[in-house]
């Protein structure tokens, strides 16, 4: 029996000038999208799921945040097991931000062999991440088919989200923190894409928010110059992976980001692609 999961489009949208992105609102070529009722394809499908969620720090920085996508994981239930296909678009080029807003995570999925789920709700513990389960994930390429998935191993999904707009660090510290509340974005983000930091009651430090926010500018201001502005230039995946996101790793998809050499103000922060680096064989595009 074919199970098709269709809670890849759990998408973020991106983020307008006057409010975030919606959070797990699907793409504009989906006008009616919505995602599925897991109760319903567990009453209809051999699969149990152990979390449905916000994928947190998704969706991209910004003066107004990109909308997140979702994360979740199923495990075959009352089965044999079968074998699993991965079909997802734009996994290695995340969708851009503006305005010096930062990339969304892209989304992918993961095949946890030898997870002992099935062993774990045996004995009344439900894994609630991948961390709590017997086998470390294998991150699964864009297009994969006939990967055999047996009782208690588990497929993951975590779904990317919308581009960012504006400096992040021009974002308003209590909205970070509602951010955080709500588990959109985690505490480590909040600071480090941000520039926001959280007391122990979880609302922003006014000052220790201001000194790491003219630290964040100060080092913009350092990066080398090109022309009329600071520039910098990573791979796209490392820099992501830096703020808490994801994309999967390509020679020559970059990250440019360019900075207003006097006031440390991000002006863009573009997804790159070098064309050379593009393979077209291997249905790897």
């Amino acid at each position: 029996m074919p199970f098709p999961d269709m809670n890849g489009g759990g998408s973020g949208a991106g983020a307008q000038a006057v409010a975030d992105g919606m959070d797990v609102s699907g793409v504009l070529a989906q006008p009616q999208n919505s995602i599925p009722d897991i109760e319903v394809n567990e009453l209809a499908y051999p699969v149990l799921y152990l979390w449905r969620r916000l994928n947190p720090d998704s969706g991209g920085p910004g003066r107004t945040r990109g909308g997140t996508g979702i994360d979740l994981a199923f495990v075959p239930w009352y089965t044999t097991g079968g074998q699993e296909a991965v079909m997802a678009a734009c996994w290695q080029v995340p969708p851009t931000g503006v305005f010096g807003g930062y990339p969304g995570s892209s989304s992918g999925a993961a095949l946890v062999s030898g997870a002992r789920a099935d062993a774990a709700l045996d004995a009344g513990v439900i894994p609630g991440s991948l961390d709590e389960l017997a086998a470390p994930a294998r991150q699964l390429e864009g297009k994969q088919f006939g990967l055999p998935v047996a009782p208690g191993d588990v497929v993951h999904l975590h779904v990317g989200g919308g581009g960012g707009y504006g400096d992040p660090l021009e974002r308003d510290p209590a909205r970070v923190a509602d951010d955080v509340a709500a588990g959109a974005v985690t505490v480590a983000a909040a600071r480090t894409s941000y520039g926001v930091v959280l007391d122990p009651t979880g609302r922003p430090d006014p000052t220790a928010t201001e000194t790491e926010r003219a630290r964040q500018r100060a080092e913009r201001r350092a990066w080398s110059r090109e022309g009329e502005l600071a520039v910098r230039r990573s791979p796209v995946a490392a820099r992501l992976a830096e703020r808490g996101q994801w994309c999967h790793h390509r020679d020559g998809i970059d990250l440019v980001e360019c900075a207003d050499p006097a006031t440390g103000t991000l002006v863009r922060a573009d997804v790159v692609v070098t064309p050379h680096h593009i393979e077209t064989t291997g249905g790897r595009t």
